[in-house]
């Protein structure tokens, strides 16, 4: 029951992670399907009490960066991605929750 999952060496796949945060003090806590549709959710938080600025980077085209409310109900604005990339900034403890959506 409590086994270990079986692994083959060198048989890993080379597949992008759909999300990245480069710089700054901001960390990808949340990734998950929107409660009310077919968006992506994720959830940035910064976690050193200070002032911050990261790249929110994707491997998916196509899409958008919409910023919501915690609960996902009211959107806040919108972003693009350039070349995969999005700037963002933060306040200290500050948490964003962005929805990834078709453009």
């Amino acid at each position: 029951m409590n086994r270990a999952p079986l692994m083959f060496a060198d048989r890993a796949a080379k597949v992008p992670a759909p999300f990245a945060v480069s710089g700054g003090s901001v960390s990808l806590e949340v990734v998950k399907k929107a409660e009310k549709s077919d968006d992506l959710v994720v959830r940035l938080v910064e976690i050193t009490g200070s002032a911050a600025k990261c790249e929110l980077r994707t491997a998916l085209s196509g899409v958008k960066l919409v910023e919501t409310n915690l609960i996902e109900w009211e959107e806040l604005g919108t972003s693009e991605f350039r070349d995969g990339a999005a700037e963002l900034s933060f306040k200290p403890f500050e948490i964003r929750t962005f929805k990834i959506r078709k453009a």
